[in-house]
């Protein structure tokens, strides 16, 4: 193909792009003005660089392309289709990556999805588009569920957001899709993990999209944009709400989500950071309550355990255990045990059961939404299973300032720390705080609700200590009733010293 043809010609010409903009060719205006900005071309047609201006806070348009551009628009704005015709471009019609390949060497346009179900939706996307024109499909080599190859040695390849699965060469392009709601139960940070792999591997030339709605301000999307947003860099920040990118989206259902959640609606319509919405733990809060190569702890003679655990029926969540011990102030988190789904739930019963009695426990602290039945089970093996009198949220935010008192000693777990890391901490109309998991999601934190429920009735046993004058009373209170104002003194000054 010939590579003078530019994205804009593309779009134009009913032979290449111009089919896949469908009907409404109109509606398309402010993407056009997108793909231009993208590719370093003149803003010529009115209201080009007023739109320009409007989405980047530049004042300047761009005369190159951008190493990477993270674009925050609005729900059902149209960013998947446009990831789509971008790797289609790249890939059959834009040949400048060719120069930069070894003989017999691929050039891959890599798509991260928030999960295989989107992932699938944006390969379909793809497939329309190859498939719909004559020209396109007579390039294709072979085609599978995740990738597509094409004849000239470029293929799009289309993945699930795992940054375990996306290191390779020869990038000649990549979009990142709805990545303010990637989730990776095997990372703290999937998004900056995954960017950090694609970087280093893409061709002179090749850009890198982000492109997603607005949710909480925490996470890659809500950095770069803080970084690079109304500023002169190499990184384009692009932001514009749903009716600007679709103008024939139905004003209706935006006004019928406002006043249904106006928080909601003004992330997912208006792409505006959510105010509601931050992380509860900070990434260095957990790293620092981290023991760098501590897994587990094995029971010690003289200690007093205490036990958590979150149960599950087996289908879908993780059943969880968590034991800690006290030293001081401090909580110390023993053991954190998950067996993910699915499975037997009296199997993992028997299981637990058996660990508890290894640290000398004969009781455990459970979720209350599990039901009746880990009672029943756990009673089988002689295992007393009470139900918690907080919530999840509840536990969570009792263990925020314990963490950032250097209260709390966790295990090095990467799934452990990706879940503490992953929860929001949300306002209430009320000003009443809670803790969600995050949506968009198929993670959920089933390991850090035990250690967070073994953390609190570890830490509810460390009651505040009141000084009182010996002459008023003989025991301070935290004393057992029966001791001497001298020996709870000594004992105070063994604890604190």
């Amino acid at each position: 193909m010939n590579k003078a043809i530019n994205i804009i010609e593309a779009l134009d010409d009913r032979d290449l792009l111009r089919p896949a903009l469908g009907k409404q060719v109109e509606s398309w205006k402010a993407w056009r003005t997108f793909h231009k900005s993208v590719h370093g071309l003149p803003l010529d047609e009115p209201g080009e660089l007023n739109l320009f201006q409007k989405c980047t806070a530049r004042p300047r348009a761009l005369t190159l392309k951008p190493d990477e551009v993270f674009a925050i628009i609005g729900r059902r704005g149209g960013k998947s289709i446009n990831i789509a015709i971008e790797a289609v471009y790249s890939c059959l019609i834009d040949d400048f990556w060719k120069p930069y390949l070894a003989r017999g060497a691929w050039g891959y346009f890599i798509i991260i999805a928030t999960d295989k179900q989107q992932a699938k939706v944006i390969m379909n996307y793809i497939k329309g588009i190859v498939s719909g024109n004559r020209l396109f499909a007579s390039q294709v080599e072979s085609e599978g569920q995740e990738e597509i190859s094409f004849k000239n040695n470029s293929a799009v390849l289309v993945r699930a957001a795992n940054f375990r699965g996306v290191r390779g060469t020869d990038i000649i392009g990549g979009g990142f899709d709805e990545l303010a709601f990637w989730r990776d139960e095997n990372s703290a940070n999937p998004a900056g993990e995954i960017l950090n792999a694609i970087r280093p591997a893409v061709i002179p030339g090749g850009v890198i999209f982000g492109i997603s709605s607005a949710y909480a301000k925490q996470g890659l999307l809500f950095d770069e944009w803080q970084q690079h947003f109304g500023k002169e860099s190499e990184t384009l920040i692009w932001v514009a709400d749903t009716k600007t990118m679709n103008p024939l989206f139905d004003q209706k259902k935006i006004d019928k989500a406002m006043r249904k959640d106006l928080s909601v609606a003004r992330a997912e319509y208006f792409s505006l950071f959510r105010d509601d919405l931050e992380g509860v733990f900070t990434r260095a809060a957990i790293e620092n309550a981290t023991v760098p190569g501590r897994q587990e702890l094995p029971p010690a003679a003289g200690v007093h355990y205490k036990a958590f655990c979150d149960p599950s029926g087996g289908r879908h969540d993780s059943f969880t255990l968590a034991i800690a011990h006290a030293e001081g102030r401090r909580t110390v988190i023993d053991l954190a045990d998950e067996v993910k789904a699915p499975f037997q739930p009296s199997v993992v019963v028997a299981r637990f059961a058996d660990t508890l009695k290894q640290y000398g426990i004969r009781q455990v602290v459970g979720d209350r939404y599990a039901g009746s039945w880990p009672s029943d089970a756990f009673a089988k093996h002689e295992i007393k299973y009470e139900q918690a009198e907080k919530t999840s949220s509840e536990l969570y935010l009792e263990m925020v300032p314990r963490l950032s008192n250097a209260e709390i000693e966790l295990p090095e777990n990467e799934r452990l720390q990706a879940q503490f890391l992953s929860l929001l901490r949300r306002t209430g109309p009320g000003g009443k705080d809670s803790v969600i998991t995050p949506q968009g999601s198929d993670a959920h934190a089933d390991l850090a609700n035990a250690v967070a429920g073994v953390a609190f009735i570890v830490g509810a046993g460390k009651k505040k200590r009141t000084f009182y004058n010996p002459m008023d009373a003989p025991a301070f209170y935290g004393g057992d009733g029966d001791e001497s104002w001298d020996s709870n003194s000594a004992r105070l000054r063994r604890e604190i010293g």
